[in-house]
């Protein structure tokens, strides 16, 4: 329901497309052989199992439903499994937790640790990241950008710290709507974690205006 759906259905039908009601889809499986996605799903009204064959998945049912229901996982934990017990490495897991975590997402997080792996988890200063997050929305319309500035830059900054020059990401961009030729370069693009002066610029600015501000109180408080 809703104008975006109305409209889409609207176009689909032009196209000589077919719209299944009271369907809800089961499970999805991606054949790599095929590049195509099975989609299982149930229909109530009918009580009839039924399987699509599909390029590309629009689905609006919440992230947490959708990702336990994919075939293969997502990569992450199969990766760091295959990492340690197929190539005899050590790989040490880094976190960046989400704002809230879901209950679907705190127990694949712990199935990781249970599975034989250490762990760095970065716990935000949630009040600023709060504030942050509502300023990306207000001044941005995209309230996922400060958490995305510390997916992108946690592993990195601990590679420094600890002196290991190898990261692994558990997956691509390109799977979520990013150009489908960064599958063909097997490095991350610096520009995701580094900057020349820009950073500095910005650190330098931000304090600058608390530092201004700390001087203006200041000298309201004595005048007063």
């Amino acid at each position: 329901p809703g104008l975006m759906w109305e409209m889409a259905g609207e176009k689909i039908k032009k196209l000589s497309g077919k719209i299944t009601m009271g369907t809800s889809a089961k499970e999805f499986i991606y054949d790599e052989s095929k590049k195509i996605w099975i989609v299982k799903c149930f229909n109530k009204i009918n009580n009839l199992n039924i399987t699509y064959e599909c390029k590309r998945i629009i689905c609006s049912a919440p992230l947490k439903d959708v990702v336990i229901n994919i075939s293969p996982p997502l990569l992450s934990k199969p990766l760091a499994y295959k990492l340690k017990y197929s190539y005899n490495m050590n790989p040490i897991l880094i976190t960046w937790p989400p704002a809230i975590y879901t209950d679907i997402g705190k127990r694949n997080f712990y199935a990781w640790l249970d599975a034989g792996f250490a762990n760095y988890t970065y716990n935000q200063n949630k009040k600023l990241h709060r504030f942050l997050t509502k300023s990306a929305f207000l001044n941005l319309g995209h309230p996922f950008q400060p958490f995305i500035l510390g997916q992108k830059n946690l592993a990195p900054r601990l590679s420094v710290l600890l002196d290991i020059p190898l990261v692994i990401f558990g997956e691509n961009e390109a799977e979520y709507g990013n150009p489908t030729i960064d599958n063909d370069k097997p490095t991350r693009d610096p520009k995701f974690y580094s900057a020349k002066l820009i950073v500095l610029q910005i650190y330098l600015t931000i304090y600058h205006v608390f530092f201004i501000e700390y001087i203006n109180n200041n000298i309201l408080i004595e005048a007063n």
